[in-house]
């Protein structure tokens, strides 16, 4: 995993592609929806 700080950016190169993280919605995901999806994956029921 590699992790780019640019200006208003953070880009991370990881095992299944790349993805940009950013606080305009423009340039990449947003943090809280990065946030609130680990959560949706971590407690979500499995059937």
């Amino acid at each position: 995993m590699k992790l780019t700080i640019e200006d208003e950016k953070i880009s991370g190169k990881l095992g299944f592609g790349e993805i940009s993280i950013s606080p305009n919605e423009n340039n990449g995901y947003r943090p809280y929806e990065l946030f609130v999806s680990s959560l949706v994956g971590c407690c979500g029921e499995y059937e």
